[in-house]
C-alpha cells in the first residue's frame, strides 16, 4: 500500500519548529488544524505524488514508501 509523508515538506517550510515563528505556522494558532498556508503545502505535496512520474518506484522516492 503505497502512502505519503508529508513530514519533510511540513519541516521544510517551518525549520525553526517553534509555534513562537508565526511567518512559519502551517496551523491555526501554531496547532491543531492545517491554516490556510498549511493546506496550500499538503495539496501541493499531494499533487506531486498523484502526478510524479511512474518511471522510478515509489521506493525510490524519499518521501513515500510502502506498508507492508
Amino acid at each position: 500500500v503505497p502512502f505519503l509523508s508529508m513530514t519533510e515538506a511540513f519541516r521544510a517550510a517551518a525549520p525553526s519548529a517553534s509555534t513562537r515563528a508565526k511567518d512559519e505556522w502551517l496551523f491555526h494558532n501554531g496547532t491543531g488544524h492545517f491554516n490556510r498556508r498549511g493546506n496550500d503545502l499538503a495539496a501541493r505535496v499531494v499533487y506531486d505524488f498523484l502526478t510524479n512520474d511512474d518511471s522510478h518506484s515509489v521506493a525510490q522516492r524519499p518521501s513515500i514508501g510502502r506498508l507492508r
